[in-house]
């Protein structure tokens, strides 16, 4: 009984050690000028990669009257993993004529795979990025998700495990409610 009362208590103690972590990386992101070069506004050229089949894909703007919904991840992020309810969250609850959601993997290597087990192998995935692109994007950290207005313009980036603030915006921005969320 004791044991399970001592892993119980240090189970707890190591998640509030992350929530801070976490909390403090966001700061620091935030506080950065080098992490990432995308906010809102900012003007994105077309996506660049390849599928995991290894076909060609371009995400262009402009055309396409829908907006763009990136969940940039990678497969060892641990972040990413406890992300991934809300993402699905996203995917399952977005209005596909309204927006459009691709994955983008920051490295190829098990990234077909762990689309795969996280159930995300029905949408569209860039897994092998143009190194040009991830550049222009600044795609230096996982988790990352960005919106991307029809015309190519940044609507908003959430960077790093979502946190009440981020999943309030995320129901202002795209109708979602994610768990954990009150719904007032």
């Amino acid at each position: 009984m004791a044991v399970f009362v001592f892993a119980s208590l240090a189970l707890a103690v190591m998640n509030v050690m992350l929530l801070k972590q976490n909390r403090d990386a966001k700061s620091a992101l935030s506080k950065s000028s080098g992490a990432t070069v995308l906010s809102p506004g900012h003007s994105v050229p077309p996506l660049h990669g390849k599928t995991a089949a290894g076909d060609e894909m371009t995400i262009s703007y402009g055309v396409d009257k829908r907006k763009t919904v990136l969940l940039i991840f990678s497969p060892g992020c641990g972040f990413c993993a406890e992300n991934m309810p809300n993402w699905k969250r996203i995917v399952s609850s977005l209005d596909s004529r309204a927006f459009r959601i691709v994955a983008v993997s920051i490295l190829n290597e098990g990234s077909a795979q762990y689309l795969k087990t996280n159930g995300l192998a029905n949408i569209p995935a860039i897994t092998d990025l143009d190194p040009g692109a991830r550049a222009k994007y600044g795609m230096n950290i996982t988790p990352e998700t960005i919106l991307i207005g029809s015309d190519g313009n940044i609507e908003k980036v959430w960077a790093g495990l979502f946190q009440d603030d981020d999943k309030q915006e995320i129901r202002d921005f795209l109708g979602v409610q994610l768990a954990g969320l009150s719904s007032n």
